[in-house]
């Protein structure tokens, strides 16, 4: 457990991270202001995850924990559907069912903060000391938020075969990275409703931070200025990168398994 609860710090860097290297000066406003609130908006999900299940001493404490989490939880699918509207250049266009996804995820928050109709209680869920039992809004959030998921990438694919060639390598990067992104943080669900299955693909989800930075840099996904140069941007992902083996290193204690940080900072520097 100690690795996977390392898992949702480091998710949580890693997007305040890239919500902070976005420049948000310049024509491409909009566009920078919709992917910082989106990786905001994980950031706060994968941090509000760790506090939950690592500070909370108490059913209060979880409470409060819970609320935290899911204020960025509930607001993931409406800043990444924004976000691709700016993309796809179609945001005007779409525009009426932005504001109804921004609209809905506000009315979630408030009834996760001020009714039981989000959550009914939150209850030990083995291995997890805390975790929430859904109630009938927690319901509309799921299928409000596979849906607003499902339908930006088929408008994505829609427009795939018509755009210019570096416009197509940018979908692909998208397309690529919501697979880690969503699959990864998606399966966190399962728990959630019940089903007998561990939540590892989380810790895919950080790498959706890697490839959406690599397209940034080296692609110009975003087409917006970075706030800082390329040499910081660089060494802070390697910070992070070969960070990771010595996190590793720490929770494997003791053991003899020291040699898995030591090749997995080989492969990670190559």
């Amino acid at each position: 457990m100690k690795v996977f609860y390392f898992s949702l710090l480091f998710n949580a860097a890693t997007f305040l991270a890239l919500a902070l290297l976005v420049c948000v000066r310049g024509e491409n406003k909009r566009l920078g202001l919709a992917w910082a609130g989106f990786c905001i908006s994980l950031a706060v999900w994968s941090g509000g995850y760790w506090f939950l299940e690592i500070f909370s001493k108490n059913a209060t404490d979880a409470v409060f924990w819970l609320r935290f989490e899911y204020t960025g939880t509930v607001f993931i699918h409406a800043f990444f559907f924004h976000f691709i509207s700016i993309f796809l250049d179609i945001e005007k266009k779409k525009r009426y069912l932005i504001r109804i996804l921004y609209l809905i995820s506000c009315i979630l928050v408030l009834s996760a903060y001020f009714t039981n109709t989000f959550f009914r209680e939150i209850i030990p869920k083995p291995p997890f000391p805390w975790y929430p039992e859904p109630g009938i809004m927690y319901h509309v959030f799921f299928g409000a938020f596979w849906a607003t998921l499902c339908y930006a990438h088929y408008l994505l694919y829609k427009v795939y075969r018509r755009v210019s060639p570096q416009k197509r390598l940018q979908i692909k990067y998208l397309f690529v990275g919501s697979v880690f992104a969503f699959f990864g943080g998606g399966s966190n669900f399962l728990v959630i409703y019940d089903a007998p299955v561990f939540p590892y693909a989380n810790y895919l989800l950080c790498f959706y931070g890697f490839i959406i930075t690599y397209a940034m840099i080296r692609h110009n996904l975003l087409d917006v200025r970075l706030a800082v140069s390329r040499t910081l941007v660089f060494s802070l992902i390697y910070s992070i990168v070969l960070g990771f083996p010595f996190a590793v290193g720490y929770f494997l204690g003791q053991t003899r398994l020291w040699i898995v940080p030591l090749v997995l900072m080989a492969v990670l520097a190559s």
